[in-house]
Order: C-alpha cells, then structure tokens, then sequence
C-alpha cells in the first residue's frame, strides 16, 4: 500500500476553484478499473501523467479503486445470495477516507461504482463528495466523465466479440493515444464532463 504522506496533492480547494482536469482523472481511473478497460486505463493513466500525476499518486489511486472494487463486489455478491434467500452476516462498509485525500479517495469510488454500475455506491459517493465541499457543478462532471469510460467500455467489448467484426477486439486492445485507441482528449472537461474530442470528448 502506499503511504499518503508521500503524496503530493494537486486537489484544488473546492470553495475557490472547480476541480481540474487532473482532479477528475481519478474518476476516470476507477471508472476504467471498475468496467475492467484495459485500454481505457492504459488512456486514462496517460494522461494523468500528463497532467503531472507521479507514480506514488497512481499506485495510491489503483490501490484506492481496488478496495472499492473489492466493496461493490462484496455488496453485489450479497444482493444475489439474498435473491436465494441466504441468510446474510451484517455488512460492513469500508470507512470513507478521511483528511487531505478524502475527496480524491471519493472521485476514485465514484469512478468505479459508475463504471461497474454500483448505483448505490455511486450516490454514496456523491453525497461524501457533497459533504466534503464538491459543488453539484463537479459532481456532475465527475460522473459525466465516468459514465463515458463506461460506455467507451461497453462499446468496445461488444465490438471485440461481435463475430462479423474480428479485427475490432485487435483494434481496441492495441491501445492507441486515446481511451480505447481514440485520440487523447483535450485539457479540460466541460459542464457535460468531457472535452470535446477523443475518447470521453
């Protein structure tokens, strides 16, 4: 695990500035780690590095997006053992991270529930953003840029094993400049939390 008092942070104060570019890259990162896009990952990790994030930060941001997918598919699994009517051990919910992180920490969970379709844990993560000072304007965006890495996802599966497309699945995982071989976006995301061009643009 890496250490948080290793990492520098690039959040913006939400009182005196919307969220950057980078800031909304954590979403997008667990967006990609929650719809399990290789190429979409390999794009978003990209530019995040351009953006300036280092590699303490991007081991910290996976790490943070693996416990939260670990906590949307222990929530999963529990729903379909009640469908069997199983009788179910009282959930424990991992602890929000708190201190300079906690935002960063909620944009990455966000990204994953929305990228795995975790509704639940996409409004618990918005409503942690809110309490945390996130304006509703960058909430939404947040989620607008998730839900195109999840979409980018769903598109390119369904063209990698559509039969009368076999070059399609060699095309997506070649992993091009953009998310899922698009061209890279531009360097910042509007109301609708793309940018314009490329992959989630």
């Amino acid at each position: 695990m890496t250490t948080t008092d290793t990492i520098t942070l690039p959040l913006t104060d939400p009182a005196s500035a919307p969220l950057s570019r980078l800031d909304l890259e954590h979403a997008a990162i667990g967006a990609a780690v929650g719809a399990g896009c290789r190429p979409c990952l390999t794009h978003h990790l990209g530019v995040a590095r351009e953006e300036g994030m280092e590699d303490d930060r991007i081991r910290w941001v996976l790490d943070t997006a693996s416990q939260s997918l670990a906590s949307a598919r222990d929530s999963f699994g529990r729903h379909a053992a009640g469908l069997l009517g199983d009788d179910l051990s009282p959930e424990h919910p991992a602890e929000p991270v708190d201190g300079p992180l906690a935002a960063l920490a909620a944009l990455v969970g966000l990204g994953v529930a929305v990228g795995g379709n975790a509704v639940e844990l996409a409004r618990a993560h918005l409503d942690r953003l809110g309490s945390l000072g996130i304006t509703e304007r960058d909430r939404k965006r947040a989620v607008n840029l998730a839900r195109t890495v999840q979409r980018t996802a769903g598109e390119l599966t369904a063209s990698g094993v559509a039969a009368d497309d076999p070059g399609a699945q060699a095309a997506g995982s070649a992993g091009g400049s953009g998310c899922c071989g698009g061209p890279a976006p531009g360097p910042a995301a509007d109301d609708s939390g793309t940018s314009g061009g490329g992959c989630c643009g």
